[in-house]
Parts: structure tokens; sequence; C-alpha cells
């Protein structure tokens, strides 16, 4: 695989990354508010956020670097729970921002489903 697919492969997730970073940089960042009327809609959309991530990192591993599939669920669920990790410490410094393990753990696990809907999509693929 080129150079140059390897950088398109990458773009979709290195664009997410920055608009999530860019976000969490703003004291109170648009939407915040949207669903508080849901219990725990903060973690819903941790959860959101990191499966849709990780699902980007997936595609980047599979196509960018030919990734065998467990190799690239697992290093893609790492890699979304290092950034999800180190954005938690980046609000730490955002004033109205917080840090929260527990925001982390819902990072986790959406990048997790994300993870185990790739496997299982890919265990019914092969099965057909």
């Amino acid at each position: 695989m080129s150079y140059k697919n390897n950088i398109w492969a990458w773009l979709p997730a290195l664009l997410f990354v920055s608009i999530m970073y860019y976000m969490s940089s703003q004291a109170n960042p648009p939407g915040a508010g949207l669903f508080e009327f849901i219990p725990n809609a903060d973690k819903l959309a941790h959860m959101t956020e990191y499966f849709i991530l990780s699902s980007l990192i997936y595609f980047a591993l599979r196509k960018g670097h030919e990734m065998e599939n467990k190799k690239a669920v697992l290093t893609a669920i790492i890699i979304s729970a290092f950034i999800g990790i180190t954005d938690e410490y980046h609000q730490s410094f955002v004033a109205g921002r917080s840090s929260d393990v527990l925001d982390w753990v819902a990072d986790v696990v959406g990048a997790g489903i994300a993870g185990s809907t790739k496997m299982q999509v890919r265990s019914l693929k092969s099965e057909v």
C-alpha cells in the first residue's frame, strides 16, 4: 500500500479526532445540553463518539495497512482508548470542563461495541 493511500485512509479518523479535540476545548460546546433530560445522555454521547472513532480507525488500519481483521479491531480499540484518556486529560485544563473517568469508560465501551460489531460482521461474511 502506498504512502498516499495510507494518508487517504487515515484522513477521516484524523479529521474526526481534530473536531473532537476542538469541541472538548470549548467550555460549553454546541449541543452540550440538548439531551440532558435523558439520564446519562453524556455517557451515551461518549459511547457514540468513540464507536464512530474506532470504526474510522479500523477502516484506516484495514485499508491503509491491510491489517488482519482481529488485529485491526484490537488496535482500533486501543488507539481509541488512548485518544479518550488524552482527551479527558486535556479537558481537565479547560475552564468550565472537567475530567471524568466514567466518560473514559464510556469511550472504551463505545470503541469495544464497534470492535465487536466488526468481528460479528466478518464472522457472518465468512459463514456465507
